[in-house]
This record gives C-alpha cells, sequence and structure tokens, in this order.
C-alpha cells in the first residue's frame, strides 16, 4: 500500500516529467543569468532569516529559489522546513517529497517527513518515512550518520508504543513471500 509520502512523490514525478517535456530542463535561474554563488548567497539569506526565527521573510526566499529553480533539491528542503516549523505539517511534507525526488541520494527529506507524520499523530506513515529515511542512510555513510540514528531512535520508539504497525508490516511481508 503507497503511503502518503509515496503517493506525493508520484504526483510530483508526473508533473515534474510533463514540465520537462513542454519547457525542457531550463530554469528560469539560467534565463536570468543568476549564478551558482549567487546563488548561494540567497540561500545563505534564507538560512540567516529562518535561523533568526523571520519565518515568514525565509519562506519568501525559499519559495521564491524553487520558482527560480524547480529543480534545486536543496530549496525544497529548506522551503518545507520553514513549514514545518510553521506547524504547517502537510504543506512541509509535499515540499519534502518534492526535495526526495530531486535528490533521492539524501535521508533528510524522508527523515524530516517522518517528523511531521510523528506531529500530526500519524504513526504509520510516520513509520514508512522513517523506515524510508534508513534506506537512503545506508549504514557506514558518514554524511548520513546523524539522521540514520535519528531515524532509528524514531523508529524504536513508535515500534515500541504502536507494535500493531511493525505487525501489520511483518504479516504483509508473509503474504508477498
Amino acid at each position: 500500500m503507497p503511503t502518503q509520502f509515496e503517493n506525493t512523490l508520484k504526483e510530483y514525478m508526473d508533473i515534474s516529467m510533463e514540465l520537462m517535456k513542454k519547457n525542457g530542463s531550463v530554469a528560469l535561474r539560467d534565463l536570468k543569468g543568476i549564478s551558482n554563488a549567487e546563488f548561494d548567497a540567497i540561500y545563505d539569506l534564507g538560512v540567516n532569516l529562518y535561523n533568526a526565527g523571520k519565518l515568514d521573510d525565509a519562506e519568501k526566499v525559499f519559495q521564491g529559489m524553487v520558482l527560480l529553480d524547480q529543480l534545486d533539491a536543496r530549496s525544497w528542503l529548506a522551503f518545507g522546513g520553514v513549514a514545518q516549523r510553521q506547524r504547517k505539517f502537510d504543506e512541509a511534507i509535499r515540499r519534502y517529497a518534492m526535495a526526495a525526488f530531486l535528490d533521492l541520494n539524501t535521508p533528510d527529506a524522508a527523515y524530516y517527513s517522518a517528523e511531521c507524520f510523528l506531529m500530526k499523530k500519524d504513526y504509520a506513515q510516520a513509520r514508512y518515512a522513517a523506515m524510508a529515511a534508513l534506506e537512503y542512510a545506508p549504514e557506514g555513510k558518514a554524511e548520513t550518520k546523524s539522521i540514520r540514528e535519528k531515524a532509528l531512535v524514531m523508529l524504536a520508539a513508535i515500534n515500541s508504543t504502536h507494535p500493531e504497525l511493525a505487525k501489520a508490516d511483518e504479516e504483509e511481508e508473509k503474504q508477498e513471500a
């Protein structure tokens, strides 16, 4: 059974493929001549605003970034982070799904989605998202060690407080075998 995170990810994949067919892969930032250094400076501005608690301003910066380059996973991840901190969990999950679609090599989007699902008390979806984070953060990979450890703790907590979810997965795996 697909999770909400997987359904949103598929939706973004379909939309992105349509846009690429229509427009090619040219981002607005390329058309405007915005360099990588300038784009990084805009990102740093958004991070500074976020860290200063100016979430509305940070959101505008990251929204501008995803409009300038809809294929920049880092911008989508930051845009999701603002929504999460504003407690707009459904919006954050959608933004994280886009970040995950654009960069499948990072577990961050799945992990932060799991946090959002926990805040919504959707433990089944949180569990699936935490498991996805673990898939994207293989053991022994230094750059994903922190997220992996947090995802393992989260998964253990969900399994201990909601053992029926783990049992349901075990039964589903038996049926598939």
